[in-house]
């Protein structure tokens, strides 16, 4: 037994399982460490047909991998859009044309019935009634909380560990931090649990900060990142409402940003290969300075001269 006077909880995420028929046949992988990656380039063969179960970050960013490996990826999402929590539906729209010309088969609006094989997966039944024959599967349809430990010892859970801007949870000597908290954001002016290394990085430094007594108030603007294909894309804040999108740059060249504007305040961003507007976008909303639509759609205009 270990006693302490202070306790941190960082226990993150675990990859949420897919439970239809035959889901415990050889070949139906899940992507969360290192060796899943190694495992599932191993079962990588050339020309060989890869169904990836799930439309957002994890499945697109395996089917871009896999496509460059000599697979043939097919993408189910039950959604009728890509990544449709975290993006507006203009840019799911951009990232279905992107990666349907990149040789990415995309299918909406289905989802799977059961998977089928002697041993191991060699075809998926969908609920649209349609049949794929395939060498494997990568599973990536989101994460669950690693929240076992926090309820065993009586502490609020509810999405995640609810903490306050401290990182303090409903115990004053427990704190917690990553993917596992549910936390209040001061610029979102609501609750999140986020799944992000960048997340999980920061609100661990303020977490350990406060154990110490020197803890400040948590409260980042969300920032995610994905590379798929010659696509870096970065996303910052998560907009659930906006009065305008706005586009700087051209969609059709890949080399954009959209912006999302609510009374004339950026509340988001997205960035297609556009990594330095993303940091000046962040300093813009951090300064909750109004800006016309007018000034971000004019790419003549260099958009630091707006900070």
């Amino acid at each position: 037994m270990v006693s302490w006077d202070r306790l941190a909880i960082a226990t993150g995420s675990r990859v949420r399982r897919l439970e239809v028929e035959g889901s415990g046949l050889d070949g139906i992988h899940y992507l969360r460490n290192l060796n899943d990656t190694r495992v599932i380039k191993e079962s990588a063969k050339l020309d060989s047909t890869v169904v990836i179960v799930g439309g957002g970050w994890i499945g697109l960013e395996c089917a871009a991998t896999l496509k460059s490996l000599g697979c043939n990826p097919i993408v189910i999402e039950s959604s009728d859009r890509l990544c449709a929590r975290a993006v507006a539906p203009e840019i799911s729209a951009w990232m279905k044309d992107f990666h349907t010309e990149n040789g990415i088969d995309i299918r909406l609006n289905t989802s799977v019935k059961r998977f089928e094989g002697d041993g191991s997966v060699t075809s998926v039944f969908l609920t649209d009634n349609s049949q794929i024959d395939c060498s494997s599967v990568v599973v990536g349809i989101g994460v669950l909380p690693n929240v076992e430990l926090a309820e065993e010892a009586g502490l609020l859970v509810d999405n995640g560990i609810v903490v306050d801007d401290l990182c303090v949870t409903s115990d004053k000597d427990i704190f917690a931090a990553g993917d596992v908290t549910n936390h209040p954001n001061n610029f979102l002016k609501q609750r999140v649990r986020l799944e992000s290394w960048d997340n999980a990085m920061k609100q661990g430094i303020s977490a350990g900060l406060s154990m110490l007594g020197k803890g400040k108030s948590y409260s980042e603007i969300p920032w995610f990142w994905s590379q798929q294909f010659d696509a870096n894309i970065q996303i910052i804040g998560i907009p659930d409402s906006w009065d305008e999108a706005v586009v700087r740059g051209t969609k059709t060249a890949n080399e954009f940003t959209e912006f999302y504007l609510k009374d004339n305040n950026i509340v988001g961003a997205v960035a297609v290969n556009n990594n330095r507007e993303i940091r000046v976008t962040k300093r813009l909303m951090q300064s909750g300075k109004k800006i016309g639509s007018a000034d971000l759609t004019d790419s003549s205009k260099n958009i630091q001269t707006l900070v």
